[in-house]
């Protein structure tokens, strides 16, 4: 059991943190306690990746639409730093942070763990052209943040 955390805890976090990078740490609590409740049976590692995955973004939108969050004022004037891994490049990580999430998580699924739209459309149980279409409004957002 706690080689499958382990093995998932970094793409959990980097997900939940794309989603809210101050409540990433109560995503990554509650997909982990909905591991151990659960204990899900994994075909393999691709099954239970994309199963941490699909999860996070479950509980990251969960989180957005509880009423507590509805009717609390947001915090969305503080910027939201995201770690993909490239320092010198703070431009595309704030272009990056402006994305909706679902642009988000595609963006990063697609580009920093290189899965392929078919992969991301079974992680997000969407289908693939739903994924090209996200891919191609985060590409265009992204490119009048960057031109801007």
């Amino acid at each position: 059991m706690t080689e499958i955390i382990s093995r998932n805890l970094d793409v959990v976090y980097k997900i939940a943190r794309m989603q809210s990078a101050n409540d990433a740490d109560d995503i990554v609590q509650e997909v982990f306690l909905e591991y151990i409740r659960r204990t899900p049976q994994f075909i393999n590692t691709e099954h239970e990746r994309a199963w941490f995955i699909r999860t996070t973004t479950h509980r990251a939108r969960n989180l957005f639409k509880s009423a507590w969050r509805r009717r609390v004022e947001s915090l969305d004037d503080v910027p939201i730093i995201i770690d993909f891994g490239f320092e010198d490049r703070n431009e595309v990580r704030e272009a990056l942070a402006k994305l909706s999430s679902e642009a988000r998580t595609v963006v990063y699924l697609y580009y920093f763990e290189q899965q392929d739209v078919s992969a991301i459309a079974n992680i997000l149980q969407i289908s693939p052209s739903a994924v090209k279409k996200r891919l191609q409004r985060a590409r265009e957002k992204l490119k009048t943040i960057l031109e801007e």
